[in-house]
């Protein structure tokens, strides 16, 4: 399931591009990264669904769904700890963000608003 990171990369920055929220690629790509690695480091199972949801004009929605009952936990990590900071990324990147349990396993959700292009300096 390794090649399963970047196919959810590839898939998340694909749908965004064709709905022309591209302000909003960067965040949702590196969010459904580190979903997919958790879902297959944590996921019982070798089997992962990625979701990409228009909300609306200027919302969308990116959902790893795996066979994991374990909802995951905030932790504050070890500066020398090599793991555990991956929902704090979620956190900082996402408008909104949760969980679902589901009856053979969750869904890690993550909502991202398209970020309007830069303006040039106006002259």
């Amino acid at each position: 399931m390794a090649e399963a990171v970047p196919d959810a990369r590839r898939l998340v920055r694909s749908a965004l591009h064709t709905w022309s929220m591209d302000g909003a690629i960067d965040n949702a790509a590196v969010v459904v990264s580190e979903l997919a690695s958790n879902a297959v480091r944590h996921g019982a199972g070798r089997s992962m669904e990625i979701r990409v949801t228009r909300l609306d004009s200027e919302r969308v929605r990116v959902a790893v769904t795996d066979r994991s009952r374990i909802l995951p936990v905030i932790r504050q990590p070890e500066d020398d700890d090599p793991a555990g900071r991956g929902l704090h990324l979620i956190a900082a990147l996402s408008e909104a963000w949760g969980t679902e349990l589901l009856t053979q396993g969750k869904t890690v959700w993550s909502e991202h608003r398209v970020r309007p292009p830069s303006n040039p300096e106006r002259r």
